[in-house]
């Protein structure tokens, strides 16, 4: 199973994780099943998102 989240980062530059989406959300990122997905980068990026609207 695999959930995307998508988040507004208009600054950031896609990398081979953080993926340029169309839409409401400038940027998505798949996140498995696996806690290790929800680690200190992916936090930071949802931080920066969170902050920046």
């Amino acid at each position: 199973m695999r959930l995307q989240l998508g988040i507004n980062l208009a600054d950031a530059a896609p990398t081979d994780r953080l993926l340029l989406a169309g839409g409401m959300c400038t940027h998505k990122v798949s996140v498995t099943t696996s806690l290790a997905d929800v680690d200190d980068e992916l936090l930071g990026w949802l931080r920066a998102a969170y902050e920046g609207n």
